[in-house]
């Protein structure tokens, strides 16, 4: 069950590169066509061309901003066609006035993975091209990987699946299959309180066995919490098992609109060194 169509977001900086190669590494992995989009936003409060908050009286400031957009959205635009270009692939191509997430989640709807940046990565690009992969993960319906700044590629052969015995990670794991059937080492693993060793062992052993019906070989380990929080001990274990991937359900609420993530999603997406499957 491979991943037919990729989707990959793109703005104009030297990380995009990175992540437009890796994305292209992937499609040719998994013979899969590729679509690049970028979308950029006015800003009513701040001026994109300036950076100061707008005027009173702003409607020359709005066209300016505009210009200046769309030559931004232009730029993005030929980073991509000159590295799809050099690579001999065809792609698809799709920019639009608008946030950027809110534009990856309408292009999602032709997609079978996400492959965007990372949340720290989004806040060194200018604002009106700010860019949040928390929004895309939790309104696509997609699959996100999020790509660590700088690069441009990652064999996915050593896998570490985050477990939690919820429907975010259940849906996880089906959603990374195709990563997991290709990979060469994929470890189930779960850190929890000593007094739930036994249940979490056994949660991981089942799912272990559910990814052997998939063609997966997969070990399972319930490691018991220890200094630090979870995602740091998850980090460390992808890092002790030479892992390049980890899987992981994102989780999330909503208040006042807006969505607060755990701890655990909060700092894969923000500094994680590996790449990072979530799904929600």
């Amino acid at each position: 069950m491979p991943y037919p169509n990729l989707l990959v977001h793109v703005q104009d900086d030297d990380h995009s590169d990175a992540r437009i190669r890796l994305a292209i590494s992937l499609a040719r992995r998994f013979g899969a066509a590729l679509t690049g989009v970028a979308a950029a936003k006015i800003d009513p409060v701040v001026s994109a061309s300036t950076g100061l908050a707008r005027p009173a009286n702003s409607g020359g400031v709005v066209a300016v901003d505009l210009e200046f957009i769309e030559s931004c959205l232009r730029a993005a635009e030929a980073r991509f066609r000159r590295i799809m270009t050099a690579s001999r692939m065809r792609a698809t191509w799709h920019s639009r006035l608008d946030y950027p997430a809110e534009a990856i989640c309408l292009y999602a709807m032709t997609s079978d993975l996400v492959v965007a940046g990372r949340r720290a990565e989004a806040t060194l690009h200018a604002p009106q091209s700010a860019f949040d992969p928390a929004d895309v993960i939790m309104k696509a319906g997609r699959p996100v990987l999020v790509v660590p700044p700088g690069l441009p590629d990652f064999s996915g052969e050593r896998v570490v699946v985050g477990w939690k015995n919820t429907r975010e990670a259940r849906r996880a794991v089906t959603d990374a299959l195709p990563f997991l059937q290709a990979a060469k080492q994929v470890s189930v693993v779960e850190f929890t309180r000593r007094q739930d060793m036994p249940a979490a062992r056994e949660q991981t052993l089942a799912v272990a066995d559910f990814l052997r019906t998939h063609g997966v070989v997969a070990t399972s380990d319930a490691v018991p919490y220890r200094r630090g929080t979870t995602a740091e001990q998850l980090i460390a274990f992808a890092e002790q098992n030479n892992a390049d991937l980890i899987v992981a359900g994102a989780y999330g609420h909503t208040w006042l609109h807006e969505w607060i993530f755990g701890g655990v999603t909060q700092v894969l997406l923000q500094r994680c060194p590996v790449c990072c499957l979530l799904s929600h």
